[in-house]
């Protein structure tokens, strides 16, 4: 019973990372055969329309990076989940905003939620999965977003042809309600090591006080090791990391070892 138990929060925790990655992927493509019909309801040009499009892209691809590294201190799984939120919350207010400028603000917020969960989604995947399944995970994760993408166009078709462009964001409603409760009940709360802002800026202080304050390594046989990959491992058989080395900078690189073997 506990088995299956196991193997059942596997899948939801696949289920809602990869969902979240379709999701945010669909959304890049299918306001695309919208842009004529947002253009004649807000009396507005195709080319101001198009702002709908590249706010969107813009929030995505601007707070990849910063999110990720905050999915670091304030955990993997705080920010999906609250990412999953924002996404869902703006793509209903897209649907029902009042005037244009509305809707290229909730869709750059729509575009930071997309950004928390693709920062995110397949980290949370290699850390609450075992080795055995972590890879065919990573493979449905990458199926999904290529799907979206493609899918994106066909499904907004389909709407724009019985609906309106409005049901464009409001069908994310319901499923992300349905994916932010099970990101929030299944996936472990420890999911990803946290780590504090001092900690890191020890780690980084230690990695720039090594590179300024000593020379390049040198092999046995006394040639320069410059240009070489440095050895980060305390394991590793070089004399920049034994303790009897009296080089420049040796203290400093001594503490660069035992903080990256710990």
């Amino acid at each position: 019973m506990s088995r299956l138990r196991e193997t059942t929060a596997r899948g939801l925790i696949i289920a809602a990372v990869v969902l979240g990655s379709f999701m945010g992927a669909t959304d890049s493509s299918i306001v695309i055969l919208s842009l004529t019909s947002i253009s004649r309801h807000f009396d507005v040009g195709t080319s101001e329309a198009s702002w709908v499009l590249i706010t969107y892209l813009l929030a995505v691809t601007g707070f990849l990076i910063p999110f990720g590294r905050l999915g670091d201190v304030m955990g993997k799984k705080n920010i999906f989940v609250a990412g999953f939120a924002l996404f869902t919350a703006s793509s209903f207010f897209c649907g029902a905003s009042p005037g244009f400028f509305w809707l290229i603000l909730f869709r750059a917020l729509q575009g930071i939620g997309g950004a928390m969960i693709t920062a995110t989604g397949p980290a949370l995947l290699s850390v609450s999965l075992p080795e055995q399944v972590r890879g065919r995970a990573l493979g449905y994760l990458s199926a999904a977003n290529a799907l979206g993408l493609a899918a994106g166009f066909g499904l907004g078709g389909v709407i724009l042809h019985f609906l309106s462009w409005k049901w464009i964001f409001y069908l994310n409603v319901p499923v992300g309600i349905c994916a932010v409760a099970i990101a929030y009940l299944v996936i472990p709360r420890d999911a990803g090591r946290r780590m504090t802002w001092g900690s890191s800026i020890s780690r980084e202080h230690c990695w720039s006080s090594s590179l300024r304050g000593s020379s390049p390594p040198r092999s046995r046989s006394g040639r320069s090791m410059a240009g070489r990959p440095f050895p980060l491992s305390p394991s590793s058989p070089s004399r920049s990391c034994s303790p009897g080395s009296s080089s420049p900078g040796n203290g400093a690189r001594r503490s660069l070892c035992s903080s990256w073997g710990s």
